[in-house]
């Protein structure tokens, strides 16, 4: 799972681009994710190679944050739930293993150089938002 993570790492070094986007739908709600590689002076999490921000494509107000690493994905169980709207915790693992393979499916490979309008709306707020955060 997550095979394409590497080769989309290796696309982005190549073409210096610092944060890719695609699309997620999950849910029944449209998302977009936005791949941030770590710079090489940033801690990150457990050896992750990269910080997935999901953001709905409608409203950037909430964000979920995971990291993917080597081993597959690290995120807080119970921010994912209230993010996506999980509900209950009976089959809380088949919920996370399923939402991993979904994921795994839609990372693309290579920069994705034809951005939606959302996309761009997406990329353009993190900016921002790191900016006036530092």
């Amino acid at each position: 799972m997550f095979e394409k993570r590497n080769l989309l790492k290796e696309d982005m070094r190549a073409k210096d681009v610092l944060v890719e986007s695609f699309h997620f739908y999950y849910q029944e709600k449209w998302y977009i994710v936005l791949v941030q590689l770590p710079e090489e002076s940033e801690e990150v999490p457990g050896h992750a190679i990269a910080k997935l921000v999901f953001l709905q494509e409608d409203d950037f107000a909430e964000k979920f944050l995971l990291h993917i690493n080597d081993g597959g994905i690290m995120m807080d169980a119970t921010a994912w739930q209230g993010y996506f709207g999980i509900e209950g915790s009976r089959r809380i693992e088949q919920e996370m293993a399923l939402f991993s393979q979904v994921l795994s499916e839609l990372i693309p490979s290579v920069v994705n150089e034809r951005k939606t309008i959302a996309q761009r709306e997406a990329l353009g707020y993190l900016q921002e938002k790191n900016r006036v955060l530092g």
